[in-house]
């Protein structure tokens, strides 16, 4: 009976009925309970049931908006990679970002371009200044970023390039009769924006003794004869004498006279003793108390102050395994680039840095097939001996060279810190692909 009371009425009524009663009167009493019951049941209950409804209704409408809202600010703080899911058919590559700033990633997955932040120059052959392929050269340096040129104006053979009116070099046949002016062609340059740079051959000349023979250097066994570097029968030839004073001063006349013409920059090569016949040479007495290195240094110091003077600036040429360290006899077992240089250029280009070169305790058998390693090696030692006083160029060979191979050399240099480059290619050709890519 305690078990029947707790149910529900209705529960009750049903659970009699799965009983089957012997007594007819007790189930005729039950059955007229129900029905009772059932007669007592009033329609206001129904429509109560109905109002309830509307109203329940009503107010889940009124709320459904803001809790949707509620739900969907929650939603929208989660990372943006989940914007992906909205779509299920769209492909990934297909997607919209959500914002419209390129992502990092995408922007990693570009080519890197790499930027010289320095000059930019190339070498250029005389004949592109005094002929009809000037114009075309300007077009391309605005077009790619170059903005400076290097020329030569004094070559091995001790030759100048351009007509000249100095006495001396006049004397000693160093200027041909149908050498070019080439003020007007420097003009156009620096119109145009990019900076003329001439380039000498300084010691190694075998007629300037014509005409100032007290700055060559002497013949050991009898002072009274110019030295050769070599036999005459086997095409020897003098050399001027870095410790003479006056092979300085001529040096420094050629320059000076290029800076009038409209070349703003200097740049030495050559700055070095013989690499040959050296047993026999004789350079005076202030080579007795006068270290080779020293001597070498005393000159770049009086041309830089030279070109200083009148307004210009001056380079320091040198090769890449003696910047890096390698010592040599034809610089006084020096480093040129403790010269006093302000600025100098370093020969890195890997075909012409030899064989089997070690730079920095590291062995590099063909530079030619090892373009980024070698030149990264060699201009990070080179920075290392420079120091902070000397600001480094790099030369980067632009022949017998694929465009990715260029690239990876003016990306070694600048990786290394240095930032401004001289492209060179012996034919003074160069493509808007190849100097396009940096």
């Amino acid at each position: 009976m305690m078990f029947l009371s707790s149910l529900p009425f209705e529960n009750l009524l049903d659970f009699c009925d799965s009983f089957v009663i012997g007594d007819e009167l007790l189930m005729d009493k039950i059955r007229r309970r129900r029905t009772m019951y059932r007669k007592k049941r009033h329609p206001f209950r129904w429509i109560l049931l109905v109002v309830v409804c509307i109203v329940l209704v009503f107010v889940g409408y009124s709320v459904a908006g803001p809790v949707m809202n509620f739900f969907k600010n929650i939603t929208s703080s989660e990372p943006s990679s989940s914007v992906g899911d909205v779509s299920s058919e769209a492909p990934a590559s297909s997607q919209t970002p959500v914002s419209s700033q390129p992502s990092s990633s995408a922007a990693s997955s570009e080519p890197s371009k790499t930027q010289v932040t320095g000059t930019k120059a190339v070498w250029l052959p005389l004949d592109t200044l005094t002929g009809k392929d000037l114009d075309s050269f300007i077009a391309l340096a605005k077009e790619t970023g170059v903005n400076a040129v290097v020329v030569d104006i004094k070559l091995e053979d001790g030759t100048l390039t351009y007509a000249s009116n100095l006495e001396a070099p006049k004397t000693a046949g160093a200027v041909a009769d149908d050498a070019p002016d080439l003020m007007a062609a420097l003009t156009d340059l620096k119109d145009a924006g990019i900076q003329p740079i001439g380039r000498m051959v300084c010691f190694k000349d075998p007629i300037a003794k014509l005409a100032i023979r007290a700055g060559a250097i002497q013949y050991k066994p009898n002072p009274q004869l110019t030295w050769l570097d070599a036999s005459k029968a086997n095409g020897g030839k003098s050399w001027l004498n870095p410790y003479s004073d006056v092979a300085a001063q001529y040096l420094i006349d050629i320059a000076s006279e290029a800076v009038d013409m409209g070349f703003e920059q200097i740049m030495l090569e050559g700055v070095q003793f013989p690499d040959k016949g050296g047993s026999t040479a004789y350079y005076g007495k202030e080579a007795e108390t006068i270290s080779r290195e020293e001597a070498l240094s005393t000159f770049v110091e009086k041309m830089q102050d030279a070109l200083q003077a009148k307004g210009a600036g001056m380079i320091l040429s040198c090769p890449g395994n003696v910047a890096a360290g390698e010592t040599s006899s034809i610089y006084g077992d020096g480093n040129p680039l403790t010269f006093g240089a302000k600025t100098a250029a370093v020969n890195c280009m890997p075909g012409e840095l030899g064989k089997d070169i070690t730079i920095s305790g590291e062995t590099f058998d063909d530079p030619s097939n090892q373009v980024a390693e070698v030149v990264e090696a060699v201009a990070d030692a080179a920075e290392a001996n420079a120091g902070s006083s000397t600001t480094l160029w790099g030369w980067v060979q632009a022949y017998d060279m694929s465009d990715s191979q260029v690239e990876e050399q003016v990306d070694a240099l600048t990786s290394s810190g240095i930032q401004s480059v001289i492209y060179y290619n012996p034919d003074g050709s160069y493509s808007k692909d190849q100097l396009d890519l940096s």
